[in-house]
C-alpha cells in the first residue's frame, strides 16, 4: 500500500506526518507511510463493545471515519515530533471538537492526546495514543 521512501529516516517521516496532520492531509500519511498491518491502539473505546485495538489499514480506516462522523473539528494543532531511537517517535496534539452524533451530541471540548509510533523497514507498523484522564459521562436526557 501507498508509496515507498526507503530512504526516509524515522525523523524525515515523523516531521512530514506532523506537517500533513496540520495540514488536515493526515490521510495521505496512512497512504505512504503506514504498514497495511499497522496495528492502532486507542487510549479508550471510541464506542462502547468497540475495543481500543484496530489491526490493518481497513480496520483503521474505519475507525478514523467513525472519529470524523462523529465530530466537527473547531481547531487543532500537533507539536512535535519527539524521537525515540531510530524506530519510534512522539507527537503532542490539541483538538477543539465539537461531538455531533452519539451520546455526547452537541458537546464542544478541548481534547490532549498523545501518539507514540514504532517503525520498521520505513512504515509505520504501531500508533498509540495516550489521553488525560477524562471523566465523560453522555448527558442525561
Amino acid at each position: 500500500m501507498g508509496l515507498n521512501y526507503p530512504s526516509m529516516t524515522t525523523r524525515e517521516i515523523a516531521e512530514d506526518l506532523v506537517a500533513k496532520c496540520n495540514e488536515g492531509r493526515h490521510q495521505e500519511c496512512y497512504e505512504l507511510y503506514y504498514s497495511p498491518d499497522c496495528v492502532s491502539v486507542e487510549a479508550a473505546e471510541m464506542a462502547p463493545g468497540a475495543g481500543r485495538e484496530s489491526v490493518g489499514m481497513e480496520a483503521i480506516q474505519a475507525k478514523v471515519a467513525q472519529w470524523f462522523a462523529m465530530t466537527k473539528m473547531h481547531g487543532g494543532q500537533v507539536t512535535g515530533p519527539f524521537l525515540h531511537g531510530d524506530d519510534k517517535f512522539s507527537v503532542f496534539a490539541t483538538m477543539d471538537v465539537e461531538m455531533v452524533d452519539g451520546p455526547w451530541k452537541g458537546m464542544r471540548m478541548k481534547a490532549d492526546e498523545i501518539g507514540v509510533y514504532t517503525l520498521k523497514d520505513g512504515k509505520i507498523i504501531h500508533e498509540e495514543f495516550f489521553s488525560p484522564p477524562m471523566d465523560m459521562q453522555p448527558p442525561q436526557a
